[in-house]
């Protein structure tokens, strides 16, 4: 493919997610531990230059501050106005006793960042060591030796493999730790941290470790904020023992250097392309990196997902390899990927035997990518003129047609009342209002369809927006509620009361997507009250088979679950679920089905706040059950094994999920029932 001829190109934003924002409570103790370690010295930081310890000017300290402030940047093709600017590469801190424990305090000081955004840091390496003699020389700790991040008690453990992804998936990740949110003040925090090794979280059971050098690279990032791109690259060294102060000063500014310092992929843009002329349209992935690159041998390929299916795009063939900031992947979508609701980037460039990606040192560069969200495939018309908008206040009491061409904003509490239909025809979009308004059951806006009211449609987007009306990628909202006629139920206040005639509910539609809806709790608990509340992205209440006609519902970025199902019997065809705030799929006494032919996708962040399931279950008016037909695809990424909760498996094919304990585990699986079906269940109570 000639990809220097004339085409048509359309810029798609794969939007970064949205991580937990609930207030985390603060943590009142600081651990550390040990390990044994081998001063494996393969990873030599600079092949270009000889850095002796001696020779170097003074480094940052560990009385020093980690500064990081947003400045003006702009960059219309990757889509950020500003980026995330650091004061220095590297920082120097030394681990001393602490109680039984070993740590250290880390500070932390922002400026500049956008209201109501949160600050985070998302780890980009796995925790190196150097034994502090010669020419600083870093190769990953061996055994179970790992550092802990603590910030207002959240916890992250950092060890050798921290970046590196479970199969099936592999490659690279990035883990993230939320440092606070921004009220437009300056934002100082202290993070903790404490090096062992055994224990869980940040009690370590034995601390301490091998006298050396230790460090792990990051870099700064913001959510809830668009156009702000991600800092470089920043090293944060440890000495610990009886180690040379000079060695630490080496090590510092080796990481500093440009020469030797780490680089990240920093931004990503991809592209729909259409050539003018033959040719086939095709995927085009622009990656951003920090500093300068280079590829050598056989060529990196970058993963993208079409309903979890992994393609490989290749980097393009006339795409400049020698230090450069910007690579260019590119891939042509078979007729099966065109069929694909909805496509996403993996977790890292993947580099085939014999490849290399470096940096100007010679050092290999990062490879995760940051974290994108689920983005429908085109052909989606590009929006040329502004569409009209029609503002819904008032309930909906007589049958009515939301428009092709229109966009519809449904401002207050709005209900749809029983025995009206509403339809909605195909690929509408209708927003919902955020922030908080008066309302006889929310505080907030919301579309609620009661029980004996009808639904008619094709494809509906349903989507946050601001009080200007405007799309917003901020889940601040009531969200969307279903409620049928089939049992008794309630939540957020909202109820489906059987004892009331209005006859059958009935909701028909071909897809349902829902981007941002929902809201996370305010007060940072997880109640159940109507006002002040955590709200899920879509609530169906009380619903039975024949009243649930909708064949798929896709969920992202939702403010709390991603799909809510209380006291209700349906079956669907696929349900998505993509980077939900707190559960993927949460069920109050229901069941749902899915048939030979379904899907279930839910993809969660790794974020490590507290009670975040794929799967939540409670069975108050009995049990809740996923039952999942041989034949269906099923991709789930995300946390399992909740104390609170006991959710069971039974399936041939996908592995066994953990034993419940004392903290969530990640789980993975992608692929085909082909052996028999899966049921996820729970009968005892939470």
């Amino acid at each position: 493919m000639n990809h220097r001829r004339r085409t048509r190109v359309r810029l798609a934003s794969f939007q970064a997610e949205p991580l937990e924002s609930r207030q985390l409570l603060a943590a009142s103790v600081l651990v550390a531990s040990s390990a044994e370690i081998a001063a494996a010295q393969t990873l030599s930081l600079s092949n270009a230059a000889v850095i002796h310890p001696a020779t170097l000017p003074a480094a940052p300290r560990a009385e020093s501050t980690a500064i990081v402030s947003v400045v003006r940047d702009s960059n219309p093709f990757y889509g950020y106005s500003s980026v995330l600017s650091t004061d220095h590469r590297a920082f120097g801190y030394d681990f001393a006793p602490i109680g039984r424990q070993v740590g250290a305090t880390v500070n932390i000081d922002a400026f500049e960042i956008p209201a109501g955004s949160i600050l985070e840091m998302q780890v980009l390496t796995g925790l190196t060591y150097w034994n502090g003699r010669g020419v600083p020389s870093f190769a990953p700790v061996r055994g179970t030796q790992e550092v802990n991040l603590n910030v207002f008690g959240q916890n992250l453990r950092v060890g050798a493999r921290t970046d590196q992804s479970t199969n099936p998936r592999g490659g690279f990740i990035r883990q993230t730790l939320a440092i606070g949110v921004s009220d437009t003040r300056p934002l100082s925090r202290q993070m903790f941290v404490t090096i062992g090794s055994g224990g869980t979280q940040d009690n370590f059971s034995r601390p301490g470790g091998t006298p050396g050098i230790y460090a792990f690279s990051a870099l700064w990032t913001v959510r809830n904020a668009s156009g702000v791109r991600d800092s470089v690259p920043v090293t944060f060294v440890f000495r610990l023992g009886n180690v040379p102060e000079a060695a630490l000063d080496a090590a510092v500014r080796a990481f500093e250097a440009p020469a030797s310092r780490p680089a990240a992929i920093v931004a990503v843009a991809t592209q729909y392309v259409s050539p003018d002329g033959p040719g086939q349209p095709f995927i085009r992935v622009n990656v951003q990196y920090s500093d300068p690159v280079s590829v050598t041998g056989r060529t990196p390929q970058l993963p993208i997902l079409f309903d979890g299916v992994q393609r490989m795009a290749d980097l393009e063939r006339d795409t400049p390899r020698t230090n450069v900031t910007s690579l260019s992947f590119v891939y042509t979508p078979t007729r099966q990927d065109k069929s694909a609701s909805f496509i996403r980037l993996g977790d890292s460039i993947r580099l085939p035997a014999g490849g290399n990606l470096v940096t100007q040192g010679g050092k290999t560069a990062i490879l995760s990518l940051p974290t994108t969200t689920a983005t429908p495939l085109p052909p989606a018309p590009p929006v040329t003129t502004p569409s009209p908008v029609v503002t819904v206040s008032a309930d909906i009491v007589r049958n009515t047609t939301f428009r092709q061409g229109t966009t519809y904003i449904i401002k207050g509490e709005v209900h749809v009342a029983a025995g009206v239909t509403l339809t909605i025809e195909d690929g509408v979009t209708v927003l919902i209002t955020n922030g908080r308004t008066t309302g006889r059951l929310l505080d907030t806006s919301a579309l609620i369809f009661d029980s004996g009211s009808k639904l008619k449609a094709k494809t509906v987007y349903f989507q946050a927006a601001d009080r200007l009306g405007r799309a917003t990628t901020l889940a601040d909202n009531g969200g969307v509620f279903f409620l049928g006629t089939y049992r008794n139920a309630s939540k957020d206040g909202v109820s489906v009361d059987t004892s009331k005639s209005v006859g059958k509910s009935n909701f028909t539609a071909d897809s349902i997507v829902m981007s941002y809806l929902g809201r996370v709790d305010p007060r940072g608990g997880d109640g159940n009250d109507n006002m002040f509340d955590d709200i899920d992205g879509i609530s169906i209440l009380g619903m039975g088979q024949t009243e649930w006609n909708v064949k798929a519902v896709q969920s992202d970025f939702s403010g709390d679950d991603g799909f809510d199902v209380t006291n209700s019997s349906i079956s669907m065809v696929s349900l998505i679920v993509s980077y939900p705030t707190e559960d993927g799929l949460n069920a109050s006494s229901s069941i749902v089905n899915f048939g030979n032919t379904g899907r279930l996708s839910i993809v969660m962040s790794q974020s490590p706040a507290p009670d975040r399931e794929l799967f939540d279950f409670e069975v108050d008016d009995g049990q809740s059950r996923v039952s999942i037909s041989r034949g269906a695809y099923v991709d789930l990424h995300g946390f399992w094994g909740s104390p609170y909760d006991e959710v069971n498996l039974n399936s041939v094919d996908m592995p066994k999920p953990p034993r419940r304990g004392s903290e969530s585990r990640w789980y993975e699986f992608s692929g085909t029932l082909k052996r028999g079906p899966a049921i996820v269940y729970s009968i005892n109570a939470d």
